[in-house]
């Protein structure tokens, strides 16, 4: 799973058309993703084409040049339009959206800016696209584990991920990723990189983006499968009477049907 494996077997990928034949006969589909961020997500694609080649799909993706992610949403008439994505994932920094927070760090007096300009976004590109948003939420990379009180940062980025995670009303076509939830279970301390952002402008680490893309693929499956229905019912006292585990199968009470 190192970085150079990702980058070849993407490259194997990227070559692939729509229609492979498996060996059972079947073939891959193809999905159109597009991939937006306000840092350096260019390796990240290998990651996500082979993730979601796992699930039997072929992804076609289409990565926004560095910090033009506002520029491809806004205009009917970009790069992003013409490539008519049926997914477009948005992972955006909280110093791209509010640059004082670079200096100053986030304030909760942000937090309504940094949904207004979310809300601007996907508005503008529903204008003239149709293909679902995901909005991943917000990780405190300055966070300091060890400090004796927390800081009015830390307040603000929890505040943030709660509005967020209920901002976007049903039947928007945008959805929120719980980014931050996945880098507290990987490790936030091992989830971003300070060498690779320096040198490469990325903000996630090499042991982070497979399970990012694991992520990512997960929300194109769902969204490409058909949607089941189960209905679910208990057993004890609903389909037969008695309680299975304290009587036997011989001593529960089932009607003439």
């Amino acid at each position: 799973q190192s970085y150079v494996a990702y980058q070849r077997a993407g490259r194997v990928l990227q070559a692939f058309e729509t229609g492979i034949p498996r060996e059972d006969g079947a073939t891959k589909q193809d999905v159109r993703v597009a991939l937006l961020g306000s840092s350096n997500i260019d390796p990240f694609a290998a990651y996500v084409r082979v993730e979601t080649y796992r699930h039997g799909l072929i992804a076609t993706c289409f990565v926004a040049s560095y910090e033009r992610y506002h520029r491809e949403l806004l205009d009917p008439k970009g790069e992003l339009n013409a490539f008519q994505p049926e997914i477009v994932f948005l992972d955006l920094e909280v110093a791209s959206l509010v640059p004082r927070a670079t200096r100053y760090g986030l304030r909760n007096d942000d937090v309504v800016a940094i949904l207004a300009k979310l809300d601007d976004l996907a508005t503008a590109f529903r204008a003239h696209g149709t293909a679902l948003i995901v909005v991943s939420n917000f990780v405190n990379t300055n966070a300091r584990p060890y400090a004796i009180v927390k800081s009015p940062e830390d307040a603000a980025y929890v505040e943030l991920n709660r509005r967020l995670a209920t901002h976007f009303k049903r039947g928007s076509n945008v959805i929120v990723l719980d980014v931050d939830g996945l880098a507290g279970y990987h490790g936030k301390g091992r989830s971003c990189d300070g060498k690779l952002r320096y040198l490469a402008g990325m903000k996630w680490s090499e042991s982070f983006l497979p399970v990012l893309a694991r992520s990512y693929a997960a929300v194109i499956m769902a969204a490409r499968r058909p949607t089941y229905k189960c209905l679910v019912v208990d057993l004890d006292n609903t389909l037969w009477g008695g309680v299975v585990g304290e009587v036997g199968g011989e001593g529960i009470v089932l009607g003439p049907d």
